[in-house]
């Protein structure tokens, strides 16, 4: 059995036309303005007063994530200084920053969706890549991820080997319990430096910041932590893993107190990192051809096997065959 997503590319309603596959008014063009966008229509509308309000005092200290620097500094660290405001934006989107710069680094809707090898039991992504997520939240904001539902307790495993740069318990966050890997050129053999966000744990990884992990290394068991708009933990949310990639040219990176923020740092579609080829960026994918918009994903085994056999980069969760 081949696993695909069942996307029939409908209009859906209150969803902004660039996360449907229309750019500047016309359908399947491929390429987007930011100027034009909806999208930044909708953030520059949606910053006022209300959005403010809600959330808790768990909004108003989301302003700080990206400020406060973490007092150890591993290989490839750095200071706040070598941020500049663009990149401090749009991957912290701390709540003075809106939206806008988000989407500039890739944070919009690619359209990719996977495709699993034959024969395999497959957990389906239900909640895609930056889809409008603003009825969830306070504010005007976008889906940094893709999440993936999973019987509670069920194992994450690291997508690629890499080292541990970031753990967190995530009380007054979305995401709640999570970890963030830090993937070099030779760990992935992909030419760019790979931020891999793990997120929902169960109970908090074991792991320890700076710590090296093997590709498929058990990192901790699915859960449904953190909290939901009130600024309470969430008492509905099904177990699921929240999955989100950065990257990067630069090895360079700074560690918030509560965010990882690399250097010159773009937002990736997780589908994209499959792809093993260049280009990566949302813009690219956007506008890929329909045909190539499914992307072969690489996974590993509940055995350990990968298909395939050489692949340096597997799904975040392992699979038995049907």
């Amino acid at each position: 059995m081949v696993c695909l997503l069942g996307v029939d590319g409908s209009a859906v309603a209150g969803v902004p036309a660039l996360f449907l596959g229309v750019s500047n008014g016309t359908p399947g063009n491929g390429t987007f303005s930011i100027a034009d966008t909806p999208a930044l229509e909708l953030a520059q509308r949606g910053q006022g007063k209300r959005g403010r309000k809600k959330g808790g005092d768990s909004a108003k200290k989301e302003s700080n994530e990206a400020t406060e620097q973490s007092p150890a500094m591993l290989e490839g660290q750095t200071t706040l200084d070598k941020l500049d405001k663009e990149t401090r934006c749009a991957i912290g989107r701390s709540r003075k920053c809106g939206i806008k710069l988000a989407v500039k680094r890739g944070l919009f809707e690619t359209r990719l969706r996977p495709r699993f090898p034959d024969g395999l039991e497959c957990r389906d992504i239900d909640e895609e890549w930056a889809i409008y997520y603003s009825p969830i939240r306070s504010r005007v904001n976008y889906h940094g991820g893709i999440d993936m539902p999973a019987p509670w307790g069920t194992p994450m495993i690291a997508v690629a080997a890499g080292t541990v740069v970031s753990i967190k318990r995530g009380k007054e966050s979305f995401r709640g319990m999570e970890m963030i890997l830090r993937h070099s050129p030779e760990d992935t053999g992909i030419p760019l430096w790979v931020y891999t966000q793990y997120a929902h744990f169960d109970k908090m990884p074991e792991h320890e910041v700076g710590q090296r992990v093997r590709i498929g290394e058990v990192l901790g068991p699915t859960g449904n932590s953190g909290i939901d708009r009130t600024g309470q933990q969430s008492t509905h949310r099904r177990p699921a893993i929240h999955f989100t990639i950065w990257y990067s040219a630069t090895p360079l990176y700074f560690a918030g107190r509560r965010k990882i923020i690399p250097v010159d740092g773009q937002w990736m579609d997780p589908n994209a990192l499959y792809r093993n080829k260049s280009p990566f960026d949302s813009y690219s994918m956007k506008a890929l051809p329909e045909a190539e918009k499914r992307v072969p994903i690489s996974v590993m085994l509940e055995d350990g096997q990968t298909i395939p056999a050489d692949t340096k980069i597997v799904w975040p969760y392992t699979y038995a065959r049907h």
